[in-house]
């Protein structure tokens, strides 16, 4: 049986993730499979092509297919980076967001995970994973812990801004 909170409302996804792409042929592939391959399944993901030269809306086309969870939109230009991002966000209709880089992948329970903690911490508004550098194979893990625990408000964004140069999470974290 289903937690609870991987029930839609009014046929909704929980959470949308987006994915800007441009020239991305060598590694949107692994990205989109990382999501098709999760265990939360309640998902919609909104992939933008940037107008790319290379074979990205071909290797996109041919993953499409493969769930209709998929939205694809190819843009007539490039739209500039930031425009990009943004575009994806505003075909969301998901409870949470979550933006994908068309170069990274997830592990297969990170959608569960950080929905289940936001689920269950409804005092929170953002939740992220470990995060791992080089191949899928290494796993070379780089987690730098630090604690959010201080009284003073101005003493946790210190200590949360003094982190970020490590923190890519903050952005691409559950929200």
């Amino acid at each position: 049986m289903k937690p609870s909170y991987q029930e839609s409302v009014e046929g909704l996804p929980i959470v949308s993730i987006g994915l800007p792409a441009f020239n991305n042929e060598n590694t949107i592939e692994d990205a989109i499979q990382s999501i098709i391959n999760q265990s939360f399944q309640n998902w919609e993901l909104i992939i933008s092509d940037n107008n790319s030269s290379d074979n990205t809306e071909k290797i996109i086309k041919k993953l499409i297919s493969l769930d209709s969870r998929i939205s694809f939109y190819k843009q007539k230009e490039n739209t500039g980076m930031y425009a990009n991002f943004e575009f994806v966000l505003t075909k969301a209709k998901g409870k949470y967001f979550h933006w994908l880089g068309s170069d990274d992948s997830r592990s297969v329970n990170f959608l569960d995970d950080n929905i289940s903690y936001l689920e269950n911490n409804s005092d929170f508004v953002a939740s992220c994973s470990t995060k791992y550098y080089g191949s899928i194979e290494k796993h070379q893990k780089n987690n730098i812990n630090f604690s959010m625990d201080q009284t003073l408000t101005h003493r946790r964004i210190s200590c949360l801004l003094s982190n970020a140069w490590q923190c890519h999470s903050i952005y691409y974290s559950v929200m």
